[in-house]
């Protein structure tokens, strides 16, 4: 008899899992992670501060830069913001627009609009980030300016910039190996620290150096570029830079734009009459 009661209850504990488990797995299907971390919404409500019916989103209001409509599948959730992806201005460009509910309006409003169009293969790499007060909702109903979170987001966006223009900027100078260090800081945050501190005459070679430290961490070959590009936008006549440049397009086998870098190091070298015998070795290998 007491055989039967722990079989049956085995079962009943059993059937019990099965089912808390499959109600599990539900809920986390509901919303799908991608590689890139945004979160596509499969359900047809997401939780956010509140819950709102996803059919319900106001899609024809949502235009990137070129005027384009968005379309459903274009809208992500992360980190408790909607967010809106568009293809823009180029093949395989991109602008995300962050909107972020404020339980005041009763709405989500416009906060951040993020372009990115990393083409490492023609050398572009153009990025640029904007924040709005915001005022816009996604509806297109406006607001007074919400000066207090645009304040926030421009003091943590200022503390960030300092963080990597300094003690990120220090640690790596010091460090002996950076190979198997990790540059843990996004495009967007680069793009800003741009804004925040301007290439200028007085930040040009900190930047160079920056770039350099960078270009020598795991996987950031790509972000020097980005870096380098930014400081030749800036100063085109800028010499180490080309080779900076030449070096990170190798080391990631783009063998062509390394080739065109490395030749307009040495044209600069000779027009401005600097000592041809610094130039690397492997420069004069590489262009031949």
């Amino acid at each position: 008899m007491m055989v039967n009661f722990l079989k049956i209850s085995c079962l009943i504990l059993l059937f019990l899992s099965i089912c808390i488990s499959a109600q599990k797995q539900i809920k986390t299907d509901a919303v799908v992670q991608s590689s890139n971390g945004l979160f596509t919404i499969t359900s047809n409500k997401i939780m956010a501060p509140l819950k709102i019916n996803f059919e319900d989103l106001p899609m024809e209001n949502l235009k990137d830069r070129m005027g384009e409509t968005f379309n459903g599948k274009d809208i992500y959730f992360l980190n408790g913001d909607i967010v809106a992806l568009g293809s823009c201005c180029a093949f395989k460009a991109k602008e995300f627009l962050y909107y972020k509910y404020l339980p005041v309006y009763k709405n989500w409003v416009l906060y951040k609009s993020y372009y990115e169009d990393i083409e490492i293969v023609d050398g572009i790499t153009d990025i640029k980030v904007t924040y709005y007060p915001y005022s816009l909702g996604i509806n297109s109903k406006e607001y007074t300016p919400n000066k207090k979170l645009y304040l926030q987001d421009s003091v943590k966006n200022k503390i960030t910039s300092e963080t990597i223009f300094n003690s990120e900027y220090e640690k790596m100078r010091t460090m002996k190996n950076l190979k198997s260090y990790s540059f843990n800081y996004s495009y967007e945050n680069l793009s800003l620290l741009i804004k925040e501190k301007p290439i200028t005459n007085n930040t040009l070679d900190k930047y160079n150096n920056l770039a350099f430290y960078i270009a020598q961490t795991k996987e950031g070959s790509f972000k020097a570029i980005y870096l380098y590009n930014e400081i030749l936008d800036k100063f085109p006549t800028r010499v180490v830079t080309y080779l900076n440049l030449g070096d990170c397009y190798w080391n990631i086998g783009i063998e062509d734009l390394a080739k065109e870098n490395y030749k307009k190091y040495i044209a600069l070298m000779k027009s401005q009459n600097k000592d041809l015998k610094k130039i690397p070795k492997q420069v004069w290998e590489r262009v031949n």
